[in-house]
């Protein structure tokens, strides 16, 4: 009887183990994937910004937009930063600001045994990416409202006059 209760247990203990090893390694790419999705997020801002950088916006609605997309293009830029030396430090095998000369044996198997076991320090929530991805899928219609206001301007009475012209009406600007 007391076998089968500790085969049981040791059965129950192993297959909670295996399923946190499993947890961890789906988290640790999800981690991957966030990172990824959030690179395309900060170059859709980064598009964003170079192209209406130099488009004359006089519209106080419009250069609010342009503000916000340009500090959330700098936070999602601070936050790859953050990640990028963050992952260097891991695989450097330090953390930041500690070096370690001469790692002990439990030491280093606490370093190999930890991704398993626990999330990593400051990893990306897919709140945090869904954020930043909000902001990217609005830059779309900002730069259209850019452009729609600004490309179109210097050639409107040409195209008025033109208009005008094809109907058979005089147009005076």
């Amino acid at each position: 009887m007391a076998g089968i209760v500790g085969s049981a247990v040791v059965q129950e203990v192993v297959s909670g183990g295996f399923s946190l090893m499993r947890n961890n390694h789906e988290e640790m790419a999800s981690q991957r994937h966030l990172i990824e999705r959030l690179k395309w997020a900060h170059l859709e801002l980064e598009f964003a910004l170079e192209r209406t950088q130099r488009m004359p916006m006089i519209e106080v609605s419009l250069l609010k937009v342009r503000m916000m997309i340009k500090l959330a293009f700098e936070e999602s830029r601070d936050l790859l930063y953050k990640q990028q030396t963050l992952r260097a430090n891991l695989e450097g095998g330090t953390e930041q600001g500690v070096t370690t000369l001469a790692p002990s044996l439990p030491n280093r198997i606490m370093h190999a045994v930890k991704p398993f076991f626990g999330t990593e320090k400051g990893s990306i929530s897919g709140s945090c990416v869904r954020r930043f991805e909000m902001f990217a899928h609005k830059t779309d219609k900002f730069v259209r409202d850019v452009e729609s206001g600004c490309s179109l301007a210097p050639y409107r009475s040409d195209v008025l006059s033109f208009a005008a012209g094809v109907a058979g009406v005089a147009y005076t600007s």
